[in-house]
């Protein structure tokens, strides 16, 4: 009979203990505000994000995530953007169209990397783009620096130990055709050294490839 006492004496303290938990909860989400939350646009980027991390047994050698500035990251980054802003719709329908203009004539990647000076003519890593049995350089590497709305893309994987370098591509072959036609099922950015090679893939959605011009021309005057 004692023990049943005892037992219902601690199982009343826990009740008056987590009902003034709740209460001081409330109190401090009262006290010390908390702002509201505002709709989130990180989740379709984030499936266009491929890492690699690569080891020489136990010893890290080099971290890469990479991310691909598809026209669904570009058009998540104008809703965050315009989100964070306080832009109306019509600022966001036109800074769209200006982003998604940049994916008719560069294929672009954001890198996340361990390695520093992968920009410099004689880095340790190169890198180039497969696409079917095409290998295509880059235009451009360059370091820079990510606005809060790509940081939030990357997630966890960003910090600021690591080095962020913007791969540009050329869209169009020396033909001035699509790189990323109908045909394409998927493309490679490849990561070479003297003694390792590495690839990171990526899908192709119907909805991202384009069309060569003479398609065009004749998809607008179809009736």
């Amino acid at each position: 009979m004692k023990r049943i006492r005892i037992a219902c004496v601690a199982y009343s303290s826990l009740l008056l203990t987590l009902s003034g938990c709740c209460r001081m909860g409330d109190w401090h989400k009262n006290t010390f505000y908390q702002g509201e939350p505002v709709e989130q646009f990180t989740k379709e980027p984030q499936s266009y994000i491929r890492s690699l991390y690569l080891y020489d047994q136990l010893s890290t050698v080099c971290l890469f995530d990479a991310l691909w500035l598809s026209g669904a990251v570009r058009s998540a980054y104008v809703s965050a953007h315009a989100l964070k802003a306080g832009k109306g719709q019509e600022f966001r329908n036109n800074f769209l169209r200006r982003q998604l203009e940049e994916n008719k004539h560069f294929i672009t990647f954001y890198l996340l990397s361990s390695v520093a000076h992968l920009d410099e003519k004689d880095a340790e890593w190169s890198f180039s783009l497969r696409v079917k049995d095409q290998v295509y350089t880059p235009l451009d590497m360059k370091v820079v620096y990510l606005n809060p709305e790509y940081i939030s893309f990357f997630g966890k994987k960003y910090n600021h130990f690591k080095t962020v370098y913007e791969i540009k591509f050329n869209a169009l072959t020396v033909d001035e055709k699509p790189i990323l036609d109908s045909t394409v099922q998927d493309m490679a950015l490849c990561i070479r050294s003297l003694s390792k090679k590495m690839e990171l893939a990526w899908h192709i959605p119907n909805v991202e490839k384009m069309l060569p011009a003479t398609e065009v021309v004749a998809t607008s005057v179809a009736p």
